[in-house]
């Protein structure tokens, strides 16, 4: 399977639940913009991260990061996960940028895109505990493995 397109239904599993909270900001051009172009520097980023793992013979991280990931979208099919991420993504942006409430309720470009990419950092962070457990679990059960170390 072609790795953009793996990367691609990858992440928009894991968008699924956080599409259906951002249906109100989608209801504008801008505001769908900014949603899925968030929604597309995540495909890129862990498009180019699987590329690196691939590059670099790390084999068991590529197999930890796509399992860890799947794992991270099933956690966020229950509401509490893309809820809880979803508002302090918004809580943060809001007071990082100072956007005024007004820029949300007009679904402005910019403030839907950055709490875009904060919401998928914060689900990211999963994805890295995931990854590094499994990490450690593939390294426990096979320790000759000469794959390189990070």
């Amino acid at each position: 399977m072609n790795i953009y397109i793996k990367w691609g239904l990858v992440v928009a599993f894991n968008s699924i639940f956080s599409l259906v909270f951002a249906a109100d900001y989608m209801k504008t051009i801008t505001g769908a913009l900014g949603v899925i172009g968030g929604i597309l520097c995540f495909i890129f980023l862990y498009t180019k991260l699987d590329l690196f793992l691939l590059r670099s013979g790390r084999k068991e991280w590529r197999k930890g990061v796509l399992i860890a990931t799947i794992v991270t979208g099933l956690f966020s099919l229950h509401p509490a996960l893309p809820l809880m991420s979803g508002a302090l993504a918004l809580e943060i942006t809001g007071s990082i940028f100072n956007f005024p409430s007004s820029s949300f309720q007009h679904k402005d470009f910019f403030p839907i895109f950055i709490t875009t990419l904060f919401t998928g950092v914060f689900l990211s962070i999963l994805v890295v505990v995931f990854a590094s457990l499994l990490r450690l679990f593939f390294f426990i059960r096979n320790p000759n493995n000469n794959e390189q170390t990070v």
